[in-house]
């Protein structure tokens, strides 16, 4: 039997066995740096204001009839230099006129009332204007009373206005005596206008064209000429000659004469007697001229200066009164005097648009809101 190694050894050959090796140094590894603290977010910025309060606008001027007609012009002349508008018939001026893009627009009914709108530099006001203070011209030749022509710087005046036409008038001269007066025809609405149109009145005297020949005669200073519609027929007018007038003569029978003339800013035609024309003399020429008065802006301080992309509307108070006269249109530089509430009060001044005396021009804050501010 084999014989096995004794304790010593084996504990001998324990202690020659190989060491365990070193354990190899952990890796060095760099640490992350440090991660950096966000810097602080901008405060959000405050909300914005909300708008003021829409207020209600007062009523808007306007007639109480229907219209019969409406008349465009690019520039506004009236019967006077300066037109008043107020926010009724009959009540105290918010602003005055002196000329403006205008429309007139004249109610059905007796001659009384108009609604004037004017438009200048951004701003549009509108306004009642008595009928007197309004004046048409023909846009083409035709008859009053059977006998006159206006020509083309007559200038009309109008009774009742009915739809689509209107029974317009002429107030005549000093020269011209008409028995049964007023000069009047009842006319399309198109037949007139604020300014008129360019014609010659005399090329439409009715029968005129088919005279084979026509003569030049003369009434003399100082007569007093007869006219009738008919050769025998009773006079309709009587002509005061205050200078030597130039008569074109149609045709002459029965000692009586067919005629046309220049009275006044009319061209008169009829019969007259043929023993009032004499020979044909010299014609001293005549004119007029008519100007327009200036305004003087009042003095304001303007606070704040504005400008915006909406039209804003107007509002005119009188003596407590308050109505809806218009709008400033949008970009057109608005200077506001003052706020008070939800309104402020605003300058209205252009060439052709002057704020009256003891006026007020308003509009809404609301109408405001979001406007930029204007240097200068």
């Amino acid at each position: 039997m084999p014989r096995l190694p004794s304790l010593p050894l084996l504990l001998l050959l324990a202690s020659c066995a190989a060491a365990p090796l070193p354990a190899e140094p952990p890796l060095l590894v760099n640490p992350p740096p440090p991660v950096a603290a966000a810097p602080p977010a901008d405060p959000a910025p405050p909300p914005a204001p909300p708008p003021p309060p829409e207020t209600p606008l007062p009523p808007l001027v306007a007639l109480d009839a229907p219209i019969a007609c409406t008349f465009d012009a690019p520039r506004w002349r009236g019967a006077t230099d300066i037109a008043e508008l107020a926010l009724r018939l009959g009540g105290k001026p918010f602003v005055r006129i002196t000329g403006g893009a205008a429309r007139l627009s004249v109610p059905v009914g007796p001659a009384g009332d108009t609604v004037l709108q004017i438009q200048d530099a951004g701003f549009t006001v509108q306004g009642h204007l008595p009928a007197s203070a309004s004046s048409l011209g023909p846009n083409e030749p035709f008859v009053l009373n059977g006998f006159a022509i206006p020509t083309i710087f007559a200038r009309l005046a109008w009774s009742e206005g009915k739809d689509a036409s209107l029974a317009v008038t002429h107030a005549g001269s000093d020269d011209l005596e008409v028995l049964d007066p007023p000069l009047r025809a009842t006319r399309p609405c198109a037949d007139v206008g604020l300014d008129g149109r360019s014609f010659v009145a005399d090329e439409a005297v009715p029968g005129g064209g088919e005279s084979k020949k026509q003569d030049v005669k003369a009434f003399l200073p100082g007569s007093r000429v007869a006219i009738a519609v008919e050769p025998k027929g009773k006079p309709v007018a009587r002509i005061a000659v205050k200078e030597a007038t130039h008569v074109t003569v149609f045709e002459s029978r029965g000692g009586m004469s067919r005629v046309s003339l220049p009275v006044g800013t009319l061209v008169v035609f009829g019969w007259v007697k043929t023993s009032d024309l004499k020979p044909a003399g010299s014609l001293s020429g005549y004119g007029t001229g008519s100007g327009r008065r200036g305004l003087r802006p009042p003095e304001v301080v303007v606070k704040e200066r504005l400008r915006c992309e909406h039209d804003v509307p107007l509002v005119a108070e009188v003596e407590g009164e308050r109505r809806t006269v218009g709008a400033i249109g949008k970009t057109t530089p608005i200077e506001v005097l003052e706020r008070v509430g939800d309104e402020a009060r605003v300058r209205v001044w252009t060439k052709a648009i002057h704020a009256a005396a003891g006026a007020l021009f308003l509009v809404r804050a609301f109408d405001l809101h979001g406007c930029a501010a204007v240097q200068g």
